[in-house]
């Protein structure tokens, strides 16, 4: 049997000020796992305001 190679597309792949902005991010991604050899991609996603607890919202982030 082969071995399957899945790319995971992480929650931040929605950027974009427009639709048409979003569905090029988002075929960007794709293309470029397709490049990287794999079968599969997998998006995540979540809404914050259903998964974050409170007490984590109000919380400075650190972004890289």
């Amino acid at each position: 049997m082969k071995t399957k190679i899945i790319a995971e597309i992480g929650i931040n792949f929605a950027y974009g000020s427009t639709r048409s902005h979003f569905i090029t991010n988002v075929c960007n991604l794709i293309d470029v796992a397709k490049v990287a050899g794999c079968n599969y991609v997998k998006f995540q996603k979540r809404t914050p305001q259903i998964c974050v607890p409170e007490a984590e919202k109000m919380k400075a982030k650190r972004v890289p």
